[in-house]
């Protein structure tokens, strides 16, 4: 009986062997699908649809540079106000109050008076005016060459 078994399995194993190697080879030498030849209209559109891409790409980074400079701008006005409130208190009880802001100022003591409050503050904040602590931030990162 087992010569039997071996004599019946034997054809059907071959035989699927070779449907399974013609299907392999079938695969394997089978061109990919030709695609249709673009018509000018969608090439004309694919190439409207890149423009429009580049376009919005160099929108958003001229964005995140304003924004980025806008920030710095900000930052600088944080620390010049800070530092003039750090020097009214160290000048506070000087002789003569306005020079020792000025050597403690330097050139900056001019422009700080209409945008400091004597705390130290910015006298009117905008919205995005950010901390001493996101500036120190921006510093570092500046100074270590670092982008977000």
């Amino acid at each position: 009986m087992g010569d039997q078994t071996k004599n019946t399995l034997r054809p059907l194993l071959i035989a699927f062997l070779g449907l399974a190697s013609i299907g392999i080879l079938a695969r394997i030498f089978d061109p990919p699908p030709v695609q249709p030849p673009k018509s000018a209209a969608q090439i004309k559109l694919e190439q409207e649809q890149a423009a429009e891409r580049a376009i919005a790409s160099q929108a958003r980074a001229k964005a995140d540079q304003e924004s980025q400079a806008r920030h710095a701008h900000l930052c600088k006005w944080v620390d010049l106000c800070s530092k003039f409130g750090e020097a009214r208190q160290a000048c506070a009880t000087a002789g003569d109050f306005q020079n020792c802001i000025n050597v403690k100022l330097g050139d900056n003591a001019w422009v700080i008076g209409d945008n400091c409050s004597n705390d130290g503050s910015l006298i009117n904040p905008q919205n995005d005016t950010p901390s001493k602590w996101q500036c120190v931030d921006v510093s570092l990162k500046d100074t270590l060459h670092i982008k977000d």
